[in-house]
């Protein structure tokens, strides 16, 4: 039985410039060691993405760009236990100040639902 609770996740984007996959990963997980994110995003949202629960606490890192790798848009997701979750959304670049980027977290038995979203300012 798994002790941290699943991640499911929704990628939104809710601009007409497509996103790049820069990296993904997920650490400490009992039950995944990567996470399968689509390469491009458009503009729309994404489902059936995530990490099943783990014996372990995890952490789960994604990071797209905008502009082929010099704006980093990266939400940094740590579960612990069956309801403890602390999502840090980070942006860096030149023109990480054109994007808002934000999360939703919402809680189900055994899981998090996060909404990942990515917008203009």
């Amino acid at each position: 039985m798994a002790d941290t609770a699943a991640l499911w996740i929704l990628l939104t984007n809710m601009k007409n410039q497509p996103l790049t996959l820069v990296s993904s990963k997920v650490i400490g997980s009992s039950s995944a060691t990567k996470i399968d994110l689509p390469s491009p995003i458009g503009h729309a949202t994404y489902g059936g993405l995530g990490v099943p629960g783990s014996t372990t606490p995890y952490q789960v890192t994604w990071t797209y760009s905008p502009d082929g790798g010099q704006t980093l848009l990266t939400f940094d997701v740590k579960l612990s236990g069956p309801k403890g979750i602390t999502i840090i959304p980070l942006k860096s670049g030149p023109h990480a100040g054109d994007w808002i980027i934000g999360e939703e977290p919402h809680p189900y038995p055994g899981a998090w639902l996060v909404r990942a979203y990515y917008g203009m300012p």
